[in-house]
């Protein structure tokens, strides 16, 4: 659409230079030279159109080639889908597997369960005491808190703790 509008700018503005010098030289001008005028405007226009079509043939072929990459995208999320349920399913269960696949949170999972279901963290930090070990896992807004690799607790940054199961992604 965009190479369009140029093209019409650029017909428009041909046709805006000419047209003074057209009244300008009124009396001047002859047959021979409004032919030449003409035929360089006819040839300017129908190489435009073919600019235009050629534009729209490609704009036509990258659509299909987008609509083809979406569905190879889907594709390949989909069997990551499955070989992730497949891992995680051998790793904890078939019941842990598709908690983590939906992104659930819940007291006692462990830490590796937690990045299996939300990635790498943006910070961890960790204070050993001799009641235990403490870990605490930054995601965004969202602190977990795990005591010896088990989480405890959790709280969204200006909000209370949590402790029942809840789906956040």
């Amino acid at each position: 659409m965009r190479l369009i509008k140029v093209v019409f700018f650029i017909f428009v503005s041909i046709i805006f230079f000419y047209k003074p010098s057209f009244a300008q030289n009124k009396n001047k001008l002859t047959p021979e030279k409004y032919k030449t005028v003409y035929d360089s405007l006819s040839a300017e226009k129908q190489h435009l159109n073919e600019i235009i079509f050629l534009t729209k043939t490609e704009i036509g072929s990258l659509s299909d080639f987008s609509k083809k990459l979406d569905s190879e995208l889907t594709s390949c999320s989909n069997e990551l889908t499955g070989l992730k349920r497949t891992l995680y399913t051998k790793k904890f269960g078939k019941e842990i597997a598709e908690r983590i696949l939906a992104g659930k949170i819940w007291k006692s999972m462990s830490e590796q369960m937690l990045r299996a279901s939300w990635g790498e963290p943006d910070q961890v930090t960790q204070n050993i005491e001799k009641w235990g070990k403490f870990r605490q896992l930054y995601y965004g807004d969202i602190t977990f808190f795990f005591r010896d690799g088990k989480l405890i607790s959790w709280e969204e940054k200006g909000k209370e703790s949590k402790v029942e199961t809840f789906l956040l992604h």
